[in-house]
């Protein structure tokens, strides 16, 4: 009788179910981007989920131990997270899965194939650079930060490899001419024709201080590759306009400032002592429109034609 007993336990006892990951949907494909919504559902008594993300591959199976982005959580069920994907290759297809860490084991979602949307080029005839550039309204801007070399400008901590992440930071003076022949550093209100062509309001447009609330962040790159984590849930990237943490140089203190948690750009300021810079934040999805002194920063640069 005592033998029955423990072989009906046993027979009866299982391992809990890990549950089923799914890819919910996929949003905001761009040249370079795209966010991922997924979820969980079906776990059983006792399963903790613990990681989560989305990995990817262009040719094989994608594994959550080789190339992955981590997700986040949104206020709400733990179940769903979104994944902000960055740093890819235009026109690419790319073999994509979403995967979540349980204390019994990792769990996967079925496998689904995006492409990356094409974009155009132009090469500075300088230094031979190449960058993507997009058509916003009635001016070609540049999808990347200028990163072309100028007697005062730094790369973020002077460490060489960030010029093709971030750019380079540019003293005023040196940014009115350190754009390509035939291409040039934005005004105000070439900055703000941009803005409004993305979706900011109008009356919104001459606010000073954080305005445009959500489409600054259309205009950032999303998820965690550079920025910091709040970036995670203020961020889509819907425009391709792909804003990186680039930082800004302080000539007073002669310090770098705010790594993965800011970008700060110059707006071509005529004859006055301030610009009319424009700031992005890992925790808002706002933009900044500030007035900076001039002769106080070295800032990043997006060209326009």
């Amino acid at each position: 009788m005592m033998l029955l007993s423990m072989l009906i336990l046993f027979s009866c006892s299982k391992d809990p179910y890990p549950g089923k990951v799914e890819i919910v949907e996929v949003t905001d494909v761009t040249h370079n981007s795209l966010v991922v919504k997924a979820s969980i559902s079906g776990t059983g008594e006792g399963v903790g989920l613990q990681v989560k993300g989305v990995c990817f591959d262009k040719t094989g199976m994608p594994e959550a131990d080789r190339d992955h982005f981590e997700g986040t959580t949104p206020p709400g069920p733990l179940q769903e997270w979104f994944t902000g994907i960055s740093g890819f290759e235009p026109d690419t297809r790319y073999i994509i899965r979403a995967y979540c860490e349980t204390n019994v084991g990792m769990v996967y979602s079925d496998t689904m194939i995006i492409r990356t949307t094409p974009v155009e080029y132009m090469t500075d005839p300088r230094d031979g650079k190449e960058y993507e550039v997009k058509q916003y309204g009635n001016h070609l801007w540049m999808l990347r930060n200028l990163d072309h070399v100028t007697p005062g400008s730094l790369v973020f901590e002077n460490k060489d490899s960030n010029g093709a992440l971030f750019g380079r930071l540019y003293p005023y003076a040196e940014a009115l001419s350190a754009c390509p022949p035939g291409w040039r550093l934005p005004t105000d209100e070439e900055w703000k024709a941009l803005e409004q062509f993305i979706g900011v309001l109008p009356e919104d447009l001459d606010k000073t201080a954080q305005r445009g609330s959500p489409y600054g962040g259309m205009m950032k790159e999303p998820g965690m590759r550079l920025w910091e984590s709040s970036n995670a849930l203020n961020s889509n990237n819907h425009s391709g306009f792909s804003i990186v943490p680039s930082g800004w140089y302080n000539n007073r203190t002669q310090k770098f400032s705010y790594p993965n948690f800011c970008a700060q750009f110059w707006a071509n300021a005529g004859d006055s002592e301030n610009s009319s810079t424009r700031s992005f934040y890992s925790h808002s999805d706002a933009i900044g429109r500030l007035r900076s002194k001039v002769n106080d920063y070295r800032l990043s640069v997006r060209c326009i034609k």
